[in-house]
C-alpha cells in the first residue's frame, strides 16, 4: 500500500515520499520571479539520481495560462 507525503510544507519545493516504506519518489523545485517554473523530478532509487518528469510553467505575472510539459508534449493545465 502506498501513502504519499510531502517532506516540507511547501509542495512546490519538497520531496514526495511513500511514507509506508519511507522511499523518496519525486522532488519538486520551483524557480523564477516573473514566470515561475516547477520541475518535478522522479527519484531513481538506489542510484541517488533524478529523471525529469514534468515542468509546469505557471505564467504568474504574464498573460500566459499555466502550461505543463510532460513526455515531450506541451499541454494547458485544463488538458492535463
Amino acid at each position: 500500500m502506498m501513502n504519499i507525503s510531502f517532506c516540507q510544507t511547501d509542495p512546490l519545493n519538497t520531496v514526495i515520499v511513500n511514507s509506508a516504506d519511507d522511499i523518496a519518489l519525486f522532488q519538486t523545485e520551483t524557480h523564477g520571479l516573473v514566470d515561475k517554473t516547477t520541475t518535478v523530478n522522479r527519484i531513481i532509487p538506489k542510484v541517488e539520481d533524478f529523471q525529469e518528469s514534468t515542468k509546469i510553467n505557471w505564467g504568474t505575472l504574464t498573460f500566459n495560462l499555466p502550461q505543463v510539459h510532460y513526455r515531450g508534449r506541451e499541454l494547458r493545465t485544463s488538458e492535463f
